[in-house]
C-alpha cells in the first residue's frame, strides 16, 4: 500500500542519520500489530539533547552545534514528508541516551 520508492528513502535518510549521529546499539524493528505496522529505528547517542528531539523533523535542523559533520538537516524532514503523504505518522524520543524514530503505518488505510 506504500510507495516502494518512498520507503526507500526514508529508511535510507534515518539509517544515514544514524550512522552520522548515532554510536552504538543500532537497532532497526518491526512489529506487525492487528491494526498498524510499527517501525523503530534507534542508536545510543550522546550528540542530541531531550530538548531538541521534538525539533529533529524540522528543515535544517541538525543537532551538530560545530558542522563539523557536514549535514544539511534535511533527511529527517523529507522523511517525516513522505511517511505523512502515505498516510502515516513519524516520532521521535530520547531516553537513556537512545534516539528512536518509529514510523506507524495504519493497515487499513482510511482511503
Amino acid at each position: 500500500m506504500g510507495d516502494k520508492n518512498a520507503l526507500k528513502r526514508v529508511f535510507s535518510n534515518i539509517i544515514y542519520n544514524s550512522l552520522i549521529h548515532g554510536e552504538k546499539d543500532y537497532k532497526i524493528e518491526l512489529r506487525d500489530e492487528r491494526d498498524f505496522i510499527e517501525i523503530s529505528f534507534s542508536n545510543y547517542t550522546n550528540s542530541i539533547e531531550k530538548k531538541d528531539v521534538e525539533m529533529v523533523f524540522e528543515r535544517f535542523f541538525t543537532s551538530d552545534k560545530s558542522k563539523t559533520r557536514q549535514t544539511t538537516g534535511l533527511g529527517l524532514c523529507i522523511s517525516k514528508m513522505l511517511v505523512e503523504k502515505m498516510e502515516g505518522s513519524i516520532s521521535s524520543s530520547l531516553e537513556n541516551n537512545i534516539f528512536r524514530i518509529k514510523i506507524l503505518f495504519d493497515i487499513y488505510n482510511k482511503k
